[in-house]
């Protein structure tokens, strides 16, 4: 099929684009106390071809590993951020990642990550 503005194409799903968030992180509270010991947060972005991720705390980049060497417990996959046993005092702040592919950025809204009080 030839569309009027000279583009081919055989289906949506294959035009080329820029990265269009489908679901972007979302502020998290850690509980120590919780039988959960991790956080995860998502960034998903439809792009063609595929965009790939950089997350972000307090505006600062987190290394692009799927296993950060500076802090063994963050794993990033693709969008997906998890936090293995977070402390409050290396992983309290506000992450965002970029989503990025041949055609351009975008970047996620802040979402933060908070600690719950352990009942004494």
């Amino acid at each position: 099929m030839l569309l009027d503005f000279g583009v081919n194409e055989t289906g949506p799903m294959q035009l080329e684009k820029g990265p269009i968030f489908v679901v972007q992180p979302e502020d998290a509270i850690y509980d120590p106390a919780s039988l959960n010991k991790s956080v995860v947060m998502n960034c998903e972005a439809d792009a063609n071809p595929l965009a790939s991720y950089v997350w972000f705390v307090d505006r600062a980049p987190l290394p692009r590993r799927p296993v950060n060497l500076t802090d063994p417990k963050i794993m990033v996959t693709r969008g997906r951020l998890m936090i293995d046993q977070p402390s409050n005092t290396q992983h309290d702040g506000d992450y965002q990642c970029v989503a990025t592919n041949s055609f351009g950025s975008i970047l996620s809204n802040d979402a933060q990550l908070n600690f719950g009080c352990e009942s004494a």
